[in-house]
């Protein structure tokens, strides 16, 4: 039987209040399941090894012309980047001047180009944005150049590192070829795997999600995302439960956290869901891509070795610091500079 856990997460003074502290298992708050993957494992002499992020640089394009560089996998590496953890970002850009673009931002900003693909006939991703009576229509186009990340090449390039940890999205799906890059990749660095489930319907499907989270070490969701997984029903109590339960059963997933936005996380283990509430309200200015920020913050954790605690809260408080400027990255380096070194990164 399931039991939920309720922690009281305060981002402002980073204290921690376990109401159920007597119930607790004694893995909340240490390694989890006695892995080492939070405890360092992916450490050697010293030398850190590398996150491998693979997937989708594109650019929301809207109505009025507007244009912002982004894409989960991408936003993430450059969270990393900022937080000094040198993920290696392996996508595929067109030969256009959007790519150029990508590359040129990338670069400036101290990011590691070699996994980034150029394709000569297909051009950069676009996702189009259409705003109308408060509604957001987006619309995929096919064949773009992140729909055909080579396998050999990104093989090739992933072995030239020392990997810690291998993220990947759900978008590949929609793409036989960026599909069986990832699937080589899973198989042939055979390390631990992130998975950020991002239901775009109709490009990915709920039976979809499950396939692309089969046996992850870690698997982020949002609410909507979660549920399009596994059917919908009541979010609260048992039936929750039951929903975690049932995910990690039919997928292997190891560690599922679902993201609730201003309502924290639950992070479910084993038999425990453990609930995070965010009661302190963060000054918002806009909420793009704050999953992803997210995502990195709890890589992080798990390659520098923080305890659960740590690593949730952490996370809580770099998506609500991502909320207060606008876009999902900036190029202020001191804004990643402020929160690494108050995380001791630096």
């Amino acid at each position: 039987m399931e039991t939920l856990i309720h922690l009281h997460l305060y981002i402002d003074t980073g204290i921690l209040f376990n109401d159920n502290a007597q119930y607790c298992p004694k893995r909340i708050g240490s390694c989890w399941d006695g892995e080492q993957i939070f405890c360092g494992e992916i450490m050697e002499k010293n030398r850190m090894k590398r996150p491998i992020i693979f997937g989708e640089v594109l650019f929301d394009v809207f109505a009025d012309g507007k244009e912002v560089m982004g894409g989960a996998p991408f936003n993430t590496a450059w969270n990393l980047t900022g937080l000094g953890l040198n993920p290696l970002f392996i996508t595929r850009i067109g030969r256009d001047e959007r790519g150029k673009s990508v590359v040129g931002s990338m670069s400036r900003f101290g990011m590691d180009i070699s996994g980034v693909q150029i394709d000569n006939y297909l051009p950069t991703g676009v996702l189009e944005v259409n705003t109308s009576l408060n509604k957001r229509k987006l619309g995929l186009p096919q064949a773009q150049a992140f729909d055909s990340i080579e396998k050999d090449k990104a093989l090739e390039i992933a072995k030239s590192v020392d990997v810690s940890l291998l993220y990947h999205g759900t978008m590949p799906s929609r793409s036989k070829v960026s599909l069986e890059a990832l699937m080589l990749l899973k198989k042939e660095l055979n390390c631990h795997v992130y998975v950020d489930v991002n239901m775009r319907s109709p490009w990915v499907r709920g039976e979809i999600g499950v396939e692309m989270i089969k046996h992850a070490t870690c698997v982020q969701a949002n609410r909507i995302d979660f549920e399009s997984m596994v059917g919908t029903c009541s979010f609260e109590g048992l039936d929750f439960l039951g929903m975690t339960g049932y995910l990690k059963d039919i997928a292997g997933v190891k560690y599922l956290l679902v993201t609730l936005g201003k309502g924290g996380a639950i992070l479910s283990s084993g038999g425990t869901n453990v609930e995070f509430k965010q009661l302190a309200k963060p000054k918002v200015m806009d909420t793009l891509g704050c999953g992803d920020a997210f995502a990195a913050a709890i890589i992080t954790g798990m390659i520098k070795g923080w305890s659960i605690e740590s690593t949730v809260d952490r996370a809580n408080e770099f998506a609500a610091s991502v909320c207060g400027i606008q876009g999902a990255v900036t190029e202020d380096k001191e804004f990643y500079s402020s929160i690494a070194g108050n995380w001791g990164l630096r």
